[in-house]
């Protein structure tokens, strides 16, 4: 991403950009700065570098200097989706607004900087520590984007709020009380724009993580306002980390209420088995009411950890509606691989079958790690 040829194209955009603006920029000093360590540097340390570099070879004060920035940028995109890697260019132009303009207290003319630049690449990390440092007048801000015409203004409203966003600092101030977020999300959650759609089901999802009944509470007031495809959408990728966890509010939005069941017989063999082997279970149940429900159905393993509690990871079975007094038999082979990202540890561990977060059958195994 950040290459000679980047380099080489900052360098000239910035220049042509300084000259508009009657101001200085030293495009031989700026790529001295950078090629010199630029091919023994990671990702990141190079995108550093590139900010460091702009930091040293800029001129003017900080407004000037947002102002070449803006200046320098490339069109907009056709689209109303960032895709590719084209925009990656921006991403050091963001983190220099960022670290400069938070040290110098420039928030007004920082936002607006980093508004042009959202519509180019994202800079959801970039915005975050104006929220820390100012944050009612930057929600304000987002507010505003909200309805703004560019739906990368509408998407960066959502990501940069995300209580838990990936690679960034989190934002504990909303992880502890989602509401100015919500705020922001009840703008946008039915929007037509796929992009702005899974911002909005990703901070949903980040909220349900410190808050499950709030995200839950949240995406049942959405979906009784508005049953569109849009909604529907946000509502099941929202939800996502809460019905790997067998949420019952979860479950029940999704039309998984809790269930009437029988269960007729439900068997787990062996009771001992190594790494490399594997265990079958069989669940046979039957309906116990009157009108045809519908079941989510999977199996949990607790897993052994170190310190000798253990890690319940659950696996998806498969959805069945399930008519009055019908019955239903499930059997599952589970193999116990070495997986790269997965430590195994001799001891005993659990397996559990349930059916919209009931718990059908449960048993205890040993599994020996050689």
């Amino acid at each position: 991403m950040f290459n000679a040829e980047v380099v080489e194209y900052l360098a000239t955009r910035i220049s042509h950009a300084a000259a508009e603006h009657g101001t200085e920029f030293d495009a031989t000093d700026f790529r001295s700065r950078v090629l010199a360590t630029l091919p023994n540097l990671s990702f990141g340390d190079r995108n550093a570098l590139i900010i460091q570099a702009l930091d040293d070879t800029l001129v003017g004060d900080f407004p000037t200097r947002a102002a070449v920035v803006v200046a320098s940028l490339g069109p907009e995109p056709a689209g109303e989706n960032l895709s590719g890697t084209d925009g990656f260019y921006v991403m050091p132009l963001a983190g220099y607004i960022a670290r400069r303009g938070l040290s110098g207290r420039h928030l007004e003319t920082s936002l607006a900087a980093l508004y042009e630049l959202t519509k180019r690449f994202t800079v959801e990390g970039d915005i975050r520590p104006f929220i820390t440092a100012y944050q009612e007048r930057t929600l304000a801000f987002l507010r505003d984007l909200t309805a703004d015409p560019s739906p990368f203004a509408w998407r960066l409203a959502s990501e940069g709020t995300r209580p838990r966003l990936p690679l960034a600092g989190r934002l504990p101030q909303f992880q502890a009380d989602p509401t100015p977020v919500i705020e922001l999300l009840d703008q946008l959650y039915n929007d037509p724009n796929l992009m702005v759609r899974r911002s909005v089901a990703n901070s949903i999802n980040d909220i349900a993580k410190d808050n499950p009944d709030v995200a839950v509470a949240t995406l049942a007031r959405w979906q009784a306002a508005d049953a569109g495809p849009e909604t529907a959408w946000v509502v099941r990728h929202g939800l996502r980390t809460l019905i790997k966890q067998e949420h019952p509010g979860a479950l029940t939005l999704l039309g998984f209420p809790p269930p009437a069941l029988e269960v007729l017989s439900a068997a787990w063999e062996p009771d001992r088995l190594t790494l490399g082997n594997s265990g079958t279970f069989t669940v046979t149940m039957r309906s116990t009411t009157a009108q045809p429900q519908r079941l989510s159905l999977n199996y949990a393993i607790g897993f052994v950890r170190a310190n000798g509690a253990r890690s319940r990871k659950v696996f998806r079975l498969r959805d069945k509606t399930l008519l009055p007094g019908e019955p239903l038999s499930i059997t599952k082979t589970h193999v116990f691989r070495d997986y790269r990202n997965q430590s195994f540890r001799s001891g005993v561990h659990t397996l559990e079958v349930t059916a919209n977060g009931l718990l059908l059958f449960a048993t205890e195994f040993f599994l020996a790690v050689p």
